[in-house]
Parts: C-alpha cells; sequence; structure tokens
C-alpha cells in the first residue's frame, strides 16, 4: 500500500489555555507562520506571528475601552527582524463618539520610526435632534475630513460644528460648513491645519505677540475657506489659551503687503477669541496698560498715522517694538502719532507694537 503524504495548507488549534491571571491563549499554525493570540480580560488582544523560516517576528496588540459614550480603540504594529530589530512600529486609534443620537469617527495613525502623524475624520452621522457637532481632535494640529463626513455636517440637525485641536478651538457656524464642503471633490477631503506660535520678549518673561495661522485646502491645494467670497463665507470663531498677563489684545489680518486691523478682544478666563469670515494669519498684540496704537492709514507721502487711546497731549515718547523711537522719525497730533516715510522704511512688513 502507497501512502501519499498530505500536501498543502496545514492548519491546526490549540485549544485555549486559561491562566491565573486571567489570560486567555491560543496557539494556530498556518502557512510557515506561528501565531499566538492572548486576551486579558476580554479588552486587550495581543497576536503574535512569527516566521518559522526568518524568525521575523509581528505584534500587534490591539486595546478597546469604553467610557461612557466615548469607544476607543488603539492598535499598535511592532515588527521585528530575526535579530530583534523593530523595522516597523505603527499605532491607530480610533476614537467613535455617539451624542445627540449621532456619532463621529476620528482615526490617528502614527509612524513611530518615521515620526509622521495623519488624522481623519472618517464617518459622521448627523444629531437626531438639533444641537451642535464637536470633533475632537485634541492629540493633533491637522486633521482631514472627507467629502462624505462635510456632507453629513450640513445636515439641518447640525447647529454648529467645532473642532477642538491641539492648540485652539474653531466654531464654525452651518454657512461656513457649507462654504467649506462645496469647494470640496465628491471623492475628495479637506485638510485644516492650525498653528499657534509666541513670541517673547528678549528676558522671556512676557508674551509680545501671538501668531495664529490656519489653513484649509482642499486635496487640488485650493483655499476653502478663502477671502473673496467673505460676504458669503459663513463665520468661524476660533479660540486659543493665552498665559500673557495683558486683559485684552489687538487682532491684525495679515497680508502679503501690510497688516489690516480687526479690532480688540478680552481675555477670559485665560482665553481668547476672536471671529473670522476667511482663512489667513493673525497677529495678537497684547495691550499695555499705558495704552496702545491702532493703524488708521497712511497718506499718499509714505507716511503712516497711528491713533492711540490715550488721552490728548499725553504722549511723552514713542516706541516701536519695545525700543524708543527718535523724535525726528514722528510727529503729534492730539492722540495721533505719524511716522516718517525714512523710519517706515527700517521695518519689517509685518505688524509692530
Amino acid at each position: 500500500m502507497i501512502v501519499v503524504p498530505n500536501v498543502g495548507k496545514t492548519e491546526f488549534t490549540v485549544q485555549p489555555k486559561t491562566s491565573e491571571d486571567g489570560k486567555t491563549t491560543t496557539e494556530v499554525s498556518e502557512d510557515g507562520k506561528t501565531v499566538t493570540e492572548t486576551t486579558t480580560d476580554g479588552n486587550t488582544v495581543t497576536k503574535t506571528e512569527t516566521n518559522v523560516d526568518t524568525g521575523a517576528e509581528t505584534v500587534t496588540k490591539t486595546e478597546t475601552k469604553v467610557e461612557g459614550n466615548v469607544t476607543t480603540k488603539t492598535e499598535t504594529v511592532t515588527v521585528k527582524d530575526k535579530d530583534g530589530k523593530v523595522t516597523e512600529s505603527t499605532e491607530t486609534v480610533t476614537t467613535e463618539k455617539t451624542e445627540n443620537g449621532g456619532t463621529t469617527t476620528v482615526v490617528t495613525k502614527k509612524d513611530t520610526l518615521n515620526k509622521t502623524e495623519t488624522t481623519e475624520v472618517t464617518g459622521v452621522t448627523a444629531p437626531t435632534t438639533a444641537a451642535d457637532v464637536t470633533l475632537d481632535v485634541k492629540n493633533t494640529t491637522s486633521v482631514a475630513v472627507d467629502k462624505a463626513a462635510m456632507t453629513a455636517l450640513t445636515n439641518e440637525k447640525v447647529k454648529d460644528v467645532i473642532i477642538e485641536t491641539n492648540q485652539a478651538t474653531l466654531k464654525m457656524d452651518k454657512t461656513a460648513v457649507k462654504t467649506m464642503e462645496g469647494k470640496v471633490a465628491a471623492d475628495g477631503k479637506m485638510t485644516l491645519n492650525v498653528k499657534v506660535t509666541e513670541e517673547k520678549n528678549a528676558s522671556k518673561t512676557e508674551i509680545e505677540k501671538i501668531m495664529v495661522e490656519v489653513t484649509a485646502v482642499n486635496e487640488a491645494g485650493q483655499n476653502v475657506f478663502p477671502k473673496d467670497t467673505e460676504k458669503t463665507n459663513g463665520k468661524i470663531t476660533i479660540t486659543i489659551p493665552y498665559t500673557g498677563t495683558a486683559t485684552q489684545l489687538d487682532l491684525w489680518y495679515t497680508t502679503d503687503s501690510g497688516s489690516i486691523y480687526m479690532g480688540r478682544f478680552s481675555v477670559v478666563n485665560g482665553f481668547v477669541s476672536f471671529d473670522v469670515k476667511h482663512f489667513s494669519r493673525y497677529d495678537l498684540l497684547p495691550v499695555s496698560s499705558s495704552g496702545s496704537g491702532v493703524a488708521s492709514g497712511s497718506s499718499s507721502s509714505g507716511t503712516h498715522t497711528v491713533t492711540t487711546d490715550l488721552t490728548p497731549g499725553s504722549i511723552t515718547k514713542v516706541t516701536v517694538d519695545g525700543k524708543v523711537v527718535d523724535a525726528k522719525y514722528y510727529t503729534v497730533s492730539g492722540s495721533n502719532v505719524t511716522f516718517t516715510a525714512e523710519f517706515l522704511k527700517t521695518l519689517k512688513n509685518g505688524s509692530h507694537t
């Protein structure tokens, strides 16, 4: 009698083993790999795949947490070669939040070896009752939102959309959301980036300026909240933390040709909020207790006049960016200070205190 061996895929499962510490382990051998799965408390699964021929090992750890209305699934994957050297290390965090009958799903992927990170809103279900929708992306300053999610955010049940990033919170009204959604292709997405930078004085004791840069572009690189349609764009409220000593901050909109004054805003409980109708760079300058200047225009001769909130006749000296200006470079009239064209040529483009 001739016995023909069984050739091909061989698979067998060893009965689960439960240890005293509550862990359950299952071993499987398939296609030249040995696979071991360990489950701890039903919430954490660690899967180890070892290549029988090369000795390479892939460890996938999946942990699921449920806290109130938020479910978070964290998957870490570590790949090692036969010598134990890590060749791949990634972490994917998926957060699903249910609120007012609607859901939002945010996925953050980190490549810890190459130091890259992406965050994307991959799913939105509109609430069943009229309510705000909050996208919690506090672990990043950059987030992508696909077309389907943006369309869901224009639903009539959605009041305002709140995006909480690492550095700032953006509150978008319905018109703003529709403006942005309308500039994203059917199979595309919008990528939002928020950057807040503080500039301190030489002694690092006081904040002299806060730069807030917000961009939102579609896959073609086009601004989805541009200035050219600001009359119909809608409104977005930006809130940032402020740790300085001033109680008020002056806001400037920065362009390639200079800065435009937008108003004065109060610091409330360590935060300052201001409204914008297009995305760009904005500068916030602390207002000193002795007053500050507000740009009001310049003449054809190239001079520039600043109107202050000081009492007419009380100006005894003028400083720009903390440095005293020689009186030959300006004239004072009441509460106004007019700088000469010669002095303005010494200043860099941008806003000045």
